[in-house]
């Protein structure tokens, strides 16, 4: 059923304008919500993220300010991060006048442990840390305002934790996001948004502008595709059937930890990176693609938060008072990503 909805969600991106037509007249004329020469966009997607070897370093649990230097107490060393990526989405309604689509996401994160050195009395934050799981919906509207405006809003709930798929967290622990943003199609070749957004990109909630920027060259060889601060990529086409991209994107989410040995309960891991890489796609058949991704990672946070019972998270943004309950510092590293993807163009 997911694949069937798939293939109809291939036509709903069309990289030329639609226009409605009612009784042999033509109405209203709908920009449409991609511009020409975009890299395919990824309908089914089938991953797996390796990162090699990284190093954390961590602190007793306690009260600390964001640039506090407590004492390392634990060191635990990873021979590698890796899992499983997934994501999928379909067409709810699709027309000129409005498209809205629902979509799926999962992540697991598995790490392996070289060594860890820690006195007896420790949280051994670092040592028992063996899994992160996300597990989300998400929902998109684009609706256009005429041939050359449009609005866009997207929103997702994902359930991240330290939890197998068969012991589901706690939904009160759901995480929420948003984006909402006005646009205009300059031309078949340009367009640009400006919004806001809520989110978890630094591994805490914030709420930050957004911009968007996609552009293709006259010749379109080369071009842009741009969200920041999410996400920057400038691509280039090799040939209709490939193509390579190199940029940065922001991952990050928070993680409600319960399989952890500390002395403070309902404790949210803030797992924030920025990870610059380059990517190349080719076709394989039809429209199946594929996509190898070769980056290096910073690690933005890593640091641990005590929340409340009631599971409800806060924003250190407007509340810079607010004390982490662990400090730690996780090395940056290399990582590869290879996906097979059901695409449409």
């Amino acid at each position: 059923m997911l694949l069937i909805l798939a293939i109809s969600f291939k036509y709903s991106w069309a990289g030329n304008d639609t226009t409605a037509m009612k009784e042999g007249k033509w109405l209203t004329k709908y920009c449409a919500a991609r511009i020409v020469g975009m890299s395919p966009n990824k309908v089914i997607s089938l991953g797996y993220d390796y990162e090699f070897g990284q190093t954390l370093k961590s602190s007793d649990i306690g009260s600390f300010d964001k640039k506090a230097e407590p004492p390392i107490i634990e060191t635990t060393k990873y021979k590698r991060v890796s899992g499983l990526r997934f994501s999928a989405k379909a067409p709810i309604i699709n027309n000129p006048k409005i498209i809205w689509q629902f979509g799926l996401n999962y992540w697991a994160i598995n790490y392996l442990r070289e060594q860890a050195t820690y006195p007896v009395i420790s949280p051994k934050f670092g040592a028992e840390l063996t899994r992160l799981t996300t597990a989300g919906m998400n929902t998109s509207v684009y609706k256009p305002l005429n041939a050359k405006e449009f609005l866009i809003f997207q929103t997702s709930v994902d359930l991240n934790g330290d939890y197998k798929l068969g012991n589901l967290h706690p939904l009160k622990y759901l995480r929420y996001s948003g984006v909402v943003m006005y646009g205009k199609r300059v031309h078949d070749r340009k367009q640009w948004a400006l919004g806001v957004a809520r989110g978890y990109n630094a591994g805490q909630v914030t709420i930050l502008p957004m911009v968007m920027f996609n552009y293709t060259s006259p010749n379109k060889k080369w071009g842009t595709e741009i969200m920041l601060p999410a996400r920057a990529w400038y691509r280039y086409s090799i040939n209709k059937n490939s193509l390579f991209r190199a940029g940065f994107e922001l991952e990050g989410a928070s993680y409600h930890l319960s399989n952890i040995n500390t002395s403070v309960s309902n404790m949210e891991l803030r797992r924030g990176q920025l990870r610059f890489k380059g990517e190349y796609q080719r076709k394989l058949y039809k429209s199946f693609w594929i996509a190898l991704q070769p980056g290096y990672c910073t690690m933005l946070n890593f640091n641990l938060d005590a929340v409340g019972a009631d599971g409800k998270d806060f924003s250190r943004q407007f509340d810079s008072k607010k004390k982490h309950a662990m400090i730690n510092d996780l090395s940056d590293f290399f990582f590869l990503n290879l996906s097979i993807n059901f695409v449409s163009l």
